[in-house]
């Protein structure tokens, strides 16, 4: 599975930490807007910026849950 394929809200492992999918969005950086796979922490707070290039990488299958590689 790639990080595109995850549906809204879906949950995986980024380093060790939960995090909620939120989908492809623009959000504000310094001085400029820009387009974001964005994931929000479940058991921690904050969110996670990618930029749209690791929406091709593949999720590693690990039990019940996806780990981003």
């Amino acid at each position: 599975m790639k990080v595109n394929e995850l549906k809204i809200d879906q949950q995986i492992i980024i380093n060790g930490f939960t995090y909620a999918y939120k989908g492809q969005n623009k959000v504000r950086m310094k001085g400029f807007w820009a387009q974001k796979i964005v994931f929000k922490g479940v058991d921690v707070e904050g969110e996670k910026l990618f930029d749209l290039s690791v929406g091709t990488k593949e999720l590693k299958e690990s039990g019940k849950s996806y780990e981003l590689k």
